[in-house]
């Protein structure tokens, strides 16, 4: 049986390396864009992307501190 942090530590390597490296970029040129429903999805889009940059940095700590 896989373990969960094996799970979670897959999923947010995919997250980083294949998720962000594309979205950003989309997000950015979203904003550019004059049109305001095009800037609001990229201001969304970021938001999301930052909200689970967040979480994984909270569950690392959390990690971290459970093994102290």
């Amino acid at each position: 049986m896989i373990r969960w942090s094996r799970v979670w530590l897959i999923g947010w390597l995919t997250f980083y390396v294949g998720v962000l490296p594309k979205a950003v970029p989309a997000c950015l040129d979203w904003m550019s864009h004059p049109s305001t429903w095009q800037f609001s999805c990229g201001i969304v889009g970021l938001l999301i992307l930052a909200a689970g940059v967040a979480f994984s940095l909270y569950q690392a700590g959390r990690a971290l501190t459970r093994r102290l």
